[in-house]
């Protein structure tokens, strides 16, 4: 169960990696008036199911609050409560950093080849300058390629969290009318 602690862990400031441009954690966080019932919340678990494919639910000591695990690594946490009830969508995405920041080196590798089999008869002095032009070309393609996905995953979050949030609205008010 994602407790506040951890929330605040999250968003403090260890969201922002100033040499990437872009955060590589996202969360998304509401809370949506009235409560839900157990047997709602394995409703709702089969909701987010069919929105993001294959779910891992886990019920938390308490009973009272679920949590399910995407196969993408998104953890989407539901806590009924007095106030209402918390959604809570999380996402750690260092692992996409390591697998597209291996492709962006690929990238310099091929260009400072290329460069350099374009200059060979230009001598030493145009090394450094190849060296420097592919490496500075793939580090702000990786920049402006990781500010993407972390937009599309903000996005991607805020939009899930909608719909858990709308449909638990709907269970909240069906369980009033009962």
């Amino acid at each position: 169960m994602m407790t506040e602690r951890r929330l605040k862990q999250l968003d403090a400031g260890k969201n922002a990696i100033a040499w990437l441009g872009a955060p590589t954690r996202f969360t998304s966080f509401r809370t949506v008036a009235g409560t839900v019932s157990d047997y709602q919340l394995t409703a709702l678990g089969e909701t987010i199911e069919e929105h993001v494919g294959e779910v891992v639910p886990q019920v938390q000591p308490d009973g009272a609050a679920r949590q399910w695990s995407t196969m993408e690594d998104v953890a989407i946490a539901v806590s009924p409560g007095g106030a209402g009830t918390s959604i809570t969508l999380t996402t750690d995405r260092r692992q996409d950093i390591v697998t597209s920041a291996v492709v962006f080196a690929a990238l310099a590798f091929v260009l400072t080849v290329v460069g350099l089999k374009l200059l060979s008869a230009s001598g030493v002095a145009a090394v450094g300058g190849v060296l420097a032009a592919s490496t500075s070309a793939s580090w702000l393609a990786f920049r402006l390629y990781w500010k993407r996905s972390a937009t599309n995953w903000q996005r991607r979050l805020d939009g899930l969290g909608s719909i858990v949030a709308a449909q638990v609205e709907r269970l909240a008010a069906d369980r009033e009318h009962d």
